[in-house]
């Protein structure tokens, strides 16, 4: 069980009293040189070890970090509104895909109602002028929904140099 300290230590209320942020920017302490992060920015304070880690808090505490000292960069995470959304490089092609299915659910739902105006007209004796132009509407329609898969079909073709080269690549494949 935590001690009342730890647990008031963990609150994030009491860590947004203690470190305010400015800017969505991050402070964090890395003491690996593999971190590739950005500095900190001036007037941003540096989190405290956290008591987890009795070994950095003794060095802390003795004032025992002078060796260590250049292991540790100053790094901070800055946080972009929005960057979360922009997937792999694939994202756009999978959306341009979605677009193109959603066309063509839409072109047999024209087909469909067409089918059953042509019913109609054939059943109706003497059709009136009026049915006979919302069928044709609804060709020209369909027509233009046609036109527009066969384009956002042609938009995501690989290219001929970009097929060449990477025949092997799964997104050309894919494609």
């Amino acid at each position: 069980m935590l001690s009342r300290q730890s647990a008031h230590a963990l609150d994030p209320k009491a860590i947004k009293a203690k470190f305010p942020l400015e800017d969505a920017t991050v402070p964090v302490t890395v003491a690996s040189s593999r971190a590739q992060a950005a500095p900190l920015p001036l007037g941003a304070q540096q989190l405290p070890t956290p008591p987890s880690q009795p070994w950095a808090r003794k060095r802390r505490d003795h004032g025992d970090d002078s060796s260590d000292e250049e292991d540790k960069e100053r790094v901070a995470l800055v946080l972009h509104p929005g960057t979360a959304r922009l997937g792999s490089p694939d994202e756009e092609f999978f959306q341009k895909v979605r677009t193109i299915r959603q066309t063509i659910v839409k072109l047999g739902n024209k087909v469909q109602e067409l089918e059953k105006q042509q019913v109609t007209i054939l059943a109706t004796p003497l059709p009136e002028e009026g049915m006979k132009q919302e069928l044709q509407n609804l060709r020209d329609e369909i027509k233009q929904l046609g036109r527009e898969i066969r384009l956002q079909l042609k938009a995501i073709e690989p290219q001929k140099e970009e097929a060449d080269e990477n025949y092997n690549s799964i997104n050309t494949r894919m494609r």
